[in-house]
């Protein structure tokens, strides 16, 4: 995200305070990640997926873990914002965490075309301004095969271990083996 903000051209489209809440979304998207997807929390029956109600199960955890976090008094970066500006705060980084929710993508996907599309994006307006934050914190996301080879293939190889183990959770638990999760089936490239 920061590289996109500042190498990419992004910043100039965002308020300073867009920037603010997109960093701290980006640092937190995957705070306390069990390693598992969400699939495998709703089928699991875990308590992350009874607490979330089978919805964005590991994105309100990695939200509601943040913020629990920034309750703590060192830890509280919007502590010198008015209560106004730290709800504000507070929805945007929200929102945005909860938009990296792979079950969201395509709807995101979709609105981003049309908006590209109709060459329709306004700064002034919230919604333009939320949904273009989306995407860059998205593109963060998943920019691992951007990388320089070294790194992305690191990053796969943590990638694929975090998989099998699921995998292999699945498998110990009699449930079906969810797609590229399988390590007998060795899927990588086609993943």
């Amino acid at each position: 995200c920061h590289w996109l903000m500042h190498e990419g051209g992004m910043r100039s489209h965002f308020k300073r305070a867009d920037l603010f809440s997109l960093i701290i979304a980006a640092c937190a998207h995957d705070f306390d990640h069990p390693g598992t997807t969400n699939a495998f929390q709703v089928a699991s029956g875990s308590d992350l997926a009874v607490l979330y109600n089978d919805r964005a199960v590991l994105e309100n955890h990695h939200a509601a873990g943040t913020f629990r976090i920034m309750q703590e008094e060192k830890c509280d970066i919007l502590s010198g914002l008015s209560q106004r500006q730290r709800s504000i705060h507070r929805k945007l980084i929200i929102d945005l965490i909860l938009a990296t929710d792979l079950s969201s993508h395509f709807e995101l996907v979709g609105q981003f075309k049309t908006m590209i599309k109709a060459r329709a994006y306004d700064e002034s307006n919230e919604d333009d301004r939320m949904l273009l934050l989306k995407m860059v914190l998205k593109c963060g996301d998943i920019s691992n095969p951007a990388k320089p080879y070294d790194v992305m293939r690191k990053a796969t190889e943590c990638y694929f271990t975090e998989c099998y183990l699921q995998g292999d959770k699945e498998r110990a638990m009699g449930m079906p083996v969810s797609a590229f999760m399988d390590r007998e089936a060795k899927c990588e490239a086609k993943c």
